[in-house]
């Protein structure tokens, strides 16, 4: 079958997102790894990342690890399949955040939905990835997070993590170069940008309570870097917390840090182009 490109494909936010199914289903969710091959043996001019990290981009002494999050059941963005195997530029979303990440750190592990672990290791094989730890992730973001970690802490010899959202493909190395060096530095970093609009409290009628200074607010990004010791001990008493308060939760890992520790943590700079693709009105930024 000839490849769809998908700048091609036009209409209605509903059409183009059937369309980005059908063709995603056919190439990246058939049995085995034959999607994933096909789909690299045609990008024959492209360049293959390359292996570890070169010495001019090592930042610090110590060595760091990147966990990609992409176990996400992608219920907003309504898809047949996970987002993270959405194409962009011929290839799943999730390999542009590791391939930066790979460039950078010293290990980069993806850490995934249990159903999808071997579609992920086929699809990370096809384009040159194979040296990409893949586990399975949990029922939450923080059930991955911590997963991954308790990973990393196994395997031994890190002093600093990065934790990232999969489908945050458009992040830079320099974000990342950024978060890892104030998390080494100072233990935490979370990448974020100054809020543009401003912003109304309402009750739950609709009515304005009131309208905070938005001087002082931030959109919060990924990366989000750590001391992996610190890291590790807020969520170990995040759990423990959990365990006589079920209903207790956290939407993000620096989140974990601030409710279970006394370390502040440090914004670092983002940029209004380092989005997540959640819904999808988000698929344009897909097309070119």
């Amino acid at each position: 079958m000839d490849t769809v490109e998908k700048k091609k494909v036009t209409g209605k936010t509903e059409e183009t997102l059937k369309a980005w199914n059908r063709i995603d289903a056919e190439y990246y969710c058939s049995t085995g790894s034959e999607g994933f091959n096909g789909i690299a043996a045609e990008k024959k001019n492209r360049t293959e990342p390359k292996e570890g990290r070169s010495g001019a981009e090592k930042t610090a002494t110590g060595r760091s690890a990147a966990l990609i999050l992409a176990a996400g059941r992608s219920s907003r963005m309504q898809a047949e399949i996970p987002k993270q195997f959405l194409l962009y530029r011929e290839r799943p979303l999730f390999l542009w955040s590791v391939e930066k990440y790979r460039r950078i750190v010293d290990l980069t592990v993806v850490v995934t939905g249990e159903a999808d672990v071997e579609k992920t290791k086929d699809c990370l094989a096809s384009f040159g990835m194979d040296d990409v730890p893949v586990i399975p992730g949990g029922e939450e973001r923080y059930d991955s997070s911590f997963r991954g970690l308790l990973y990393l802490e196994e395997k031994g010899g890190f002093d600093t993590v990065m934790i990232h959202d999969a489908a945050r493909a458009f992040v830079t190395e320099e974000i990342i170069g950024s978060a890892l060096e104030s998390a080494r530095n100072q233990g935490t970093a979370v990448a974020a940008v100054p809020l543009k609009d401003t912003v109304k409290r309402a009750d739950e009628k609709g009515l304005v309570l009131d309208t905070p200074d938005r001087s002082s607010l931030y959109l919060i990004q990924t990366p989000q870097a750590f001391s992996l010791e610190l890291i590790l001990a807020c969520y170990r008493r995040f759990f423990a917390e959990k365990e006589k308060h079920p209903a207790l939760s956290v939407t993000d890992d620096a989140s974990v840090v601030e409710q279970f520790s006394d370390h502040p943590v440090q914004l670092t700079p983002g940029s209004y182009d380092n989005i997540k693709i959640t819904t999808p009105d988000d698929l344009k930024w897909l097309r070119e």
